[in-house]
């Protein structure tokens, strides 16, 4: 067997984990190993240099004679991160020495290749040629699309890293001291490095200057970048919060891990597959906060210490932050690290990394594989026993909106007391180069072979009790709910919209709510085009669609989980049996108690500009309200993108008290929710629940909203906002007037009782007791009962 990879130095996460498999003793193989040594700086990698043309040519040398002289040998090799210069290097390498190695096994320890890939003719033409059909493929990641799909390997194996990492005795941080945070890595701005300093000046921002510390621990990777933040620290005012030690190795690094009480890695780096620092973190019995990206939900999955957030979302690393500090400063801080090294221990250590690629190996040479090295596997997972397993299904959308905030807040509120597992697909996948072409498209929006695949491959590894359903339009198809019912486990399935009777989802076209899909009667929205402005999709999914309910497509599904009471109303309506139907509205992870900020002169609209959300109906109603106040009318501000953007921008060309400020997200959207007197939802359609009447509510903020769809059962009318009849621009009109009647001090009663009505009807303990619940109420022998037992649940961020 021959392993070829990069050593250290440099330092960084495949450097290391190749070094152990040099080092390891591999038990009936005569194993050769041949050193990479394009690179000895950090800010070398990925980039051409004529030297590291000379040492390759060297490298496929050596290989070709080793291999020459071991006939029928196993080459191991690593395939490079997503750049157009290493990705040539490995065709090149791989085009002049695979054909000699009896079998290949592909290490990828860089993600995003497989995505980089698919995105151009030329690099699939290209990899077809090196990459496919390998004899095994071990991912240290789980990532979409794989590499083992995209480069149909003939056998594949999750295989993460492991570390040893020196045990740390960790109480309670003493009373007044700061919060200290540290981040390990390469200092470059995809690992983060902006995101932290922004992240601390949001933090002085709330007030909580004095009460963190940041250590950024690494060698930076180019002087231009290390300039860039050391300007960007003093601009945000934080150079008494943050410092750079440099790059630490040995004890000194170990200390740094010791000094510390939380990790924090925002990373959104393109090819982040596994970043051991994130093992090192847990494995000093820290709680991690890092971002829901690449391979990183893989490696932190239903772990009790862990925060995921979205990438560069300064205002939810600020929340993760503070609800970690809160806590280990606490009596439960020694309850936080056992449970962040338990986590790492019956994961990570350096024997279940090789005794995972032991076994792989062994097999593959034909042989039985060796014992386990622990009683668990990654197959199923440690914390198992006693707790319901439960996989999530999502083909995420094009564009980000409240189905997806949902699934992953769902995420974080089952962490710890369930085994959740993560399954997502694309729709941006048949989309630009390498997508299928349209015919097939359209044959596997019914039935996708390779979706049905990838559900049994998780299926396999996880061993779920219960999957969860959510969109599987277009990329997971329809043929999962088949491929469920083979299975044999039961589905619970979310419905964010009126799918599975609706081909649009939304009932809405026309420029009006038309619901005749529900009574059984598709022609309407085929005529009307009303998915995706396409006769043929709208024909097409309204078939599809039409064949799943009159067969038994839907069989599996067991519950139909409804956001609200209208929602399943409609439902009952369609004919779903009502003992079938449960209605379980989101939650919400409401910040710490604050003073309500003070309001100033503008009411929000916040949310998609598309007809159905009401956008000529607020336009038309400020219209009447400047003919009426004059100069004393109260400013509208309009936050968000779509279609209707231009539109929008033309309305208002000549009305001075409106205004358009496009998408915003982060902490741009909660200084417009803390300052606005109440958010307007004028939705025209039926809205299945709009969480951003929680946000306004979490900011203390009253909301005047359509009486339409879920609005009308999370607004409370005359105590935590107002309603009005949807499409009524004089109703909208009198609702803005009586607010402004009610002056300031009416205006923070009704938003402080909003605030109330968030906390004690829409709170995520009352939440997980109600989906507790659901899952008593699945008598099946699919289903064991969730553990009554509490568990840590990491703190969450409100999205």
């Amino acid at each position: 067997m021959l392993f070829v990879g990069q050593t250290p130095p440099p330092w960084h996460g495949q450097a290391v984990a190749t070094q152990m498999l040099f080092e390891h003793d591999w038990e009936g193989f005569e194993v050769g190993r041949i050193r990479m040594a394009y690179s000895a700086e950090m800010e070398e990698i990925g980039r051409l240099r004529w030297h590291k043309v000379g040492h390759l040519l060297e490298l496929v040398k050596q290989t070709r004679r080793w291999l020459l002289d071991h006939p029928d040998a196993i080459l191991c090799y690593p395939p490079a991160s997503p750049q157009w210069a290493p990705f040539l290097r490995d065709v090149l390498y791989l085009a002049l020495t695979r054909h000699l190695a009896g079998r290949t096994v592909f290490i990828y320890h860089a993600g995003g290749l497989a995505e980089w890939v698919k995105r151009s003719w030329l690099r699939r033409l290209l990899a077809r040629r090196v990459f496919h059909k390998a004899d095994l493929s071990l991912e240290v990641a789980i990532e979409e699309p794989s590499p083992h799909t995209l480069f149909r390997a003939k056998r594949w194996k999750w295989s993460p890293y492991g570390i040893e990492v020196p045990r740390v005795e960790r109480g309670p941080r003493a009373a007044g001291e700061p919060c200290r945070v540290l981040f390990v890595g390469s200092l470059q701005e995809g690992k983060g490095v902006l995101e932290v300093l922004k992240t601390a000046a949001l933090l002085r921002e709330q007030g909580q200057g004095a009460a963190f510390r940041f250590t950024l621990v690494g060698r930076w990777f180019s002087e231009e970048f290390e300039n860039e933040a050391r300007a960007k620290t003093r601009e945000l005012g934080v150079e008494d919060m943050v410092e750079f030690p440099g790059q630490l190795t040995g004890g000194a690094k170990w200390q740094a891990y010791a000094a510390a009480d939380v990790f924090f890695f925002p990373t959104h780096y393109a090819s982040e597959a596994f970043p051991i620092v994130l093992i090192e973190g847990l494995g000093s019995g820290m709680p991690v906060v890092t971002t829901r990206w690449r391979g990183v939900p893989s490696l932190v999955e239903g772990c009790p210490a862990a925060s995921l957030c979205a990438p560069r979302d300064s205002a939810g690393f600020a929340t993760a932050l503070r609800g970690w500090a809160e806590r280990t400063a606490g009596e439960g801080a020694a309850a936080i690290a056992a449970g962040a090294r338990d986590f790492y221990e019956e994961r990570y250590l350096p024997r279940h990394f090789l005794g995972r690629i032991a076994n792989q190996l062994e097999l593959l040479k034909g042989g039985e594989p060796a014992a386990p090295p622990v009683a668990l596997s990654p197959e199923r997972p440690a914390g198992a026993a006693g707790r319901t397993r439960i996989l999530q299904v999502f083909n995420q959308y094009l564009e980000r909106g409240g189905e997806e905030i949902w699934v992953n807040e769902m995420l974080r509120l089952c962490q710890g007391e369930f085994e959740i597992h993560d399954l997502r697909f694309h729709s941006r996948a048949w989309k630009g180069r390498g997508a299928p072409n349209r015919l097939r498209q359209a044959i596997l929006l019914w039935n996708n072979p390779d979706a049905r695949q990838r559900l049994r491959d998780e299926v396999k590894r996880c061993r779920p009790d219960l999957l969860v359903f959510h969109n599987l339009i277009p990329v997971a198809s329809l043929g999962l709910y088949a491929e469920a019912r083979e299975l044999g486990i039961p589905v619970l399935q979310f419905t964010h919209n009126f799918r599975p009777f609706s081909a649009s989802g939304t009932l809405w076209f026309n420029g009006r709510i038309q619901d005749a899909a529900l009574r059984g009667n598709p022609w309407p929205e085929i005529f009307h085009s009303a998915w995706e402005g396409s006769f043929l999709k709208t024909s097409l999914l309204a078939w599809y669609l039409w064949r799943l309910r009159r067969g038994d497509g839907l069989d599996a599904v067991k519950r139909w989980v409804t956001v609200s009471d209208f929602m399943r109303g409609k439902f009952i309506e369609a004919g779903i049996p009502e003992d079938k139907l449960v209605t379980l509205r989101h939650c919400w992870h409401a910040r710490g108690a604050t003073p309500p900020a003070a309001e100033d002169d503008y009411y929000l609209f916040l949310g998609r500009l598309v007809p159905e959300k009401g956008i000529a109906v607020l336009l038309d109603a400020w219209s009447e309200l400047s003919a009426r106040l004059g100069s004393a009318c109260p400013r509208l501000i309009i936050a968000g993108s779509g279609p209707e953007e231009a539109r929008v921008h033309r309305a208002i060309a000549r009305k001075d008290r409106v205004s358009c400020v496009g998408f915003v997200d982060g902490e741009e959207k909660s200084q417009l929710l803390a300052g606005c007197r109440a958010l307007i939802a004028p939705s025209i359609w039926w809205e299945p629940l709009g969480l951003i009447v929680y946000e306004a509510y979490e900011h203390s903020r009253p909301v005047l909203a359509a009486r339409s769809g879920g609005l009308q059962e999370t607004v409370q009318a005359g105590v935590t906002g107002l309603l009005h009849p949807p499409g009524d621009v004089g109703a909208l009109v009198d609702d803005v007037l009586r607010l402004e009647a009610m002056g300031p001090d009416g205006r923070r009663s009704m938003g402080q009782a909003a605030r109330r009505w968030l906390l004690e009807e829409a709170g995520p303990e009352r939440w997980r007791e109600e989906f507790r619940t659901i899952l008593r109420g699945l008598a099946t022998k699919h289903i064991s009962p969730p553990s009554p037992t509490p568990v840590i649940n990491s703190p969450t961020v409100s999205v």
